[in-house]
């Protein structure tokens, strides 16, 4: 009997389930209100243009006052919601998301229904984040 639980502890995994893992999160919106996600690890080597994006976004936030170049921060928005539409999608396993506008509307909601939720959706990507890097301890405490 002991043999069996050890076998089972130390037995290894197929390849499919290993990929296919997925973690229960609950992601906090804006008027605290809380959204159940399972998410998967995705490879972040894909999304690196998208997070130089909010890197240089921050940086330029950071060290500089606010710019009048509104056309600039239009172009940067708009990159950022694809961005950030592109890595939810890939991310999240459940609820089913969609991301071409003819979807059935009954088994799946649209990703950018999530990014609505600004609040949601930063929450959400930083969980997808930590959990695709191996974080132990959320780095953020609106999720968990």
């Amino acid at each position: 009997m002991l043999n069996e639980i050890r076998n089972w502890f130390l037995s290894p995994k197929d390849l499919r389930d290993h990929i296919r893992q997925t973690k229960k999160v609950y992601v906090q919106g804006s008027g605290g209100s809380t959204v159940i996600f399972h998410i998967r690890r995705i490879n972040l080597e894909d999304y690196a243009s998208g997070l130089d994006l909010l890197y240089t976004i921050w940086e330029t936030y950071k060290k500089a006052p606010r710019q009048e170049n509104r056309r600039n921060d239009i172009e940067q928005a708009k990159k950022l919601r694809d961005f950030m539409r592109d890595f939810i999608y890939a991310g999240v396993a459940s609820p089913k998301l969609a991301i071409k506008e003819n979807y059935d509307a009954t088994k799946e909601t649209h990703v950018n229904e999530v990014l609505k939720d600004m609040e949601l959706a930063s929450n959400l990507c930083t969980a997808i984040i930590d959990y695709s890097r191996g974080k132990k301890k959320p780095s953020t405490k609106k999720y968990r």
